[in-house]
């Protein structure tokens, strides 16, 4: 129990892992109080190369408040991360849409007729939006979202490996030697042409095939905004987002004075913890 958190406790919290047996199987915890039906479900997504625990537990926290309330929380490793199985070197952000949409309805089987709320940070909050695009809920928590990338051409996704494939093809060439032993090749340059590379391979697999962006400006249902007013990306971000405000009167904004991308200290974790959970049972 986290007791450091000024929400005060109505119910004891039980925990019980879960291996869910999707596309791949995901490695989750189950948050609740009791085995009475919840009042909501709150399920949590991590950010990119995060896992389901989220920057120093707050996640965790989150899914116990909201069992706390009478709820149940649900948190996973998304594939290729944590304990889940998958390569994330080769999943895309749809991949991990598709985890997230088979773990809601996971939930909504277990119990059903219950609200759901789905609440993502950094880009968790890019999946929690391709989720309610493509299956219902009923509110959105989006914890330092970030903007949304054009769509580009997938084939800028195979640019490392096959950048890597024209180096080592060169490398059995004793021509390549010669040259290279006279220090006519630049050694820099290749180094950096296949970091580069790497760096837009793994920027591509954060492009969805869908224009998720488009979907979500249709979209009208209760979604409340969190950033951190020192985050150095949360003023570019929340320019992206501010015109939805004109379609959709229902989403709300917040900035918590002087917090960072991750809320990374106590007194900011426990104001985003209360702000969601308000914002959810509102």
């Amino acid at each position: 129990m986290d007791s450091c958190s000024s929400i005060s406790i109505q119910k004891s919290v039980q925990e019980t892992p879960l291996i869910l047996h999707g596309k791949r199987h995901l490695v989750g915890t189950l948050t609740y109080a009791d085995d009475s039906a919840p009042n909501h479900i709150v399920l949590l997504l991590h950010g990119w190369a995060g896992t389901g625990i989220g920057p120093h537990r707050l996640l965790v926290r989150i899914a116990r408040k909201a069992a706390e309330m009478g709820g149940v929380g649900l948190r996973f490793d998304f594939s290729g991360r944590g304990e889940s199985e998958g390569d994330p070197l080769m999943l895309t952000v749809d991949d991990l849409i598709d985890d997230s949409v088979y773990v809601k309805e996971w939930l909504q089987q277990k119990y059903p007729s219950t609200p759901i709320s789905v609440c993502g940070i950094c880009s968790g909050s890019n999946i929690a939006i391709g989720l309610a695009t493509v299956s219902h809920i009923d509110k959105l928590v989006l914890m330092s979202a970030l903007p949304f990338t054009e769509t580009r051409s997938q084939r800028k996704g195979n640019k490392f490996i096959a950048m890597l494939k024209i180096y080592l093809r060169k490398a059995f060439h004793i021509s390549t030697w010669k040259r290279l032993l006279k220090g006519e090749i630049n050694t820099k340059g290749v180094k950096s042409a296949i970091i580069n590379s790497s760096k837009e391979s793994l920027q591509a697999l954060k492009i969805s095939r869908r224009d998720i962006f488009s979907d979500f400006k249709k979209l009208t249902i209760p979604c409340l905004f969190l950033y951190g007013s020192a985050d150095p990306e949360a003023d570019q971000a929340w320019s992206v987002y501010e015109p939805l405000m004109r379609n959709n009167a229902n989403i709300k904004y917040q900035f918590i004075d002087g917090a960072d991308h991750n809320f990374s200290t106590t007194v900011w974790s426990r104001m985003v913890e209360e702000s969601l959970l308000e914002f959810i049972h509102s």
